[in-house]
């Protein structure tokens, strides 16, 4: 117990420090690579299941024996990988975006009884990484603005609009609802929200290092072969004289 915790302490530390280099420079990075690796370290932490689902299915007893799990994603609360997958680049940051501000008020909410407080400071440095990934997210799309994008190929030629918004989150269960189906709902909505931050962390490795990739081109011309067991003369070739010479 005092490893998970020790392990858990140090988890919060490295959030902390994280969000702390990010807020620190009170101006969006100019450099893309540097902001995409950022992105990408963030939802690697945010992905991690023992920053929230793993204490609460330890605090409120949902603990399963054997390999099954105690609950599972609700396929509403959150986009699938597919559909992300099918975003441009600043329909999926605006995606992303719309999912974190459905996601702070729920964890708001959970703060207050649903976790042990034990873990109340790891989940204040989850909260604080999000609002720290939206702040990397609003640069990478200013950055974006003046890049040329090119749209991704689908059936119909066009790009997909953005999925609609997550639904806001349901109002927090009352005494009268049943215990067991409040810990289910909630274990569910964690669960999904650590598939669909490695979704995102996915997304963002398959991203190009550069801002704007440049095109495709087409290979020269295939000059022609040499005769195998000739070698190209070195001389110049003298022009021929069509007229004589008038001495």
């Amino acid at each position: 117990m005092r490893a998970r915790l020790t392990w858990r302490s140090l988890f919060s530390v490295v959030l902390g420090l994280l969000l702390l280099s990010t807020t620190a420079r009170c101006s969006c990075s100019r450099r893309y690579p540097e902001l995409l690796d950022q992105l990408r370290n963030q939802a690697d932490l945010l992905q991690n299941p023992e920053s929230l689902l793993i204490p609460y299915i330890q605090y409120q007893g949902l603990e399963v024996p054997g390999p099954s799990e105690p609950c599972t994603e609700h396929p509403r609360d959150f986009p699938s990988e597919a559909a992300l997958q099918r975003l441009s680049r600043r329909g999926f940051l605006w995606t992303l975006n719309a999912t974190i501000d459905h996601v702070l008020p729920r964890l708001e909410t959970m703060k207050k009884e649903l976790f042990a407080p034990t873990d109340l400071e790891q989940l204040q440095a989850t909260a604080n990484n999000l609002l720290g990934l939206r702040s990397n997210l609003y640069c990478m799309t200013r950055l974006l603005q003046g890049s040329s994008e090119p749209a991704k190929p689908t059936q119909s030629g066009s790009e997909p609009s953005p999925p609609p918004p997550p639904p806001p989150p349901p109002p927090p269960p009352t005494r009268s609802q049943h215990v067991f189906q409040a810990k289910q709902e909630n274990c569910r909505f964690l669960c999904g929200y650590h598939r669909f931050m490695r979704s995102a962390r996915r997304v963002f490795s398959e991203w190009p290092h550069s801002l704007n990739p440049s095109p495709t081109h087409s290979p020269p011309e295939d000059l022609p072969k040499q005769i195998p067991g000739i070698r190209p003369s070195r001389r110049t070739k003298r022009p021929k004289l069509r007229g004589k010479l008038l001495l």
